[in-house]
């Protein structure tokens, strides 16, 4: 909630997953239990931007094109997780 004490962890212990699947040809993130629409990318020379919403949840992907390292950040009236992790060709 907000202006409630930050925390550090990882995924398993807020709920996320440990891996996730993004597929720019179907335009959807696939987590081992569901799959959601990507409903907005931007794309520039150094980074990809995406987009979408699901669970009352707004998210954001900000993928680093050239080492593949990304910061993500879901967020709705109550509070945000702001999560880091990096991305591997498949």
């Amino acid at each position: 909630m907000a202006g409630d004490e930050c925390f550090r962890g990882l995924p398993d212990e807020v709920g996320a997953p440990n891996f996730v699947r993004i597929d720019f040809e179907k335009k959807s993130v696939f987590g081992p239990h569901r799959t959601t629409p990507i409903r907005f990318i931007e794309k520039d020379e150094h980074q990809l931007l995406l987009q979408g919403a699901e669970l009352g949840f707004v998210w954001v992907i900000a993928l680093d094109r050239e080492s593949g390292r990304f910061s993500a950040s879901l967020t709705n009236r109550e509070g945000a997780f702001v999560l880091f992790g990096a991305c591997t060709p498949l």
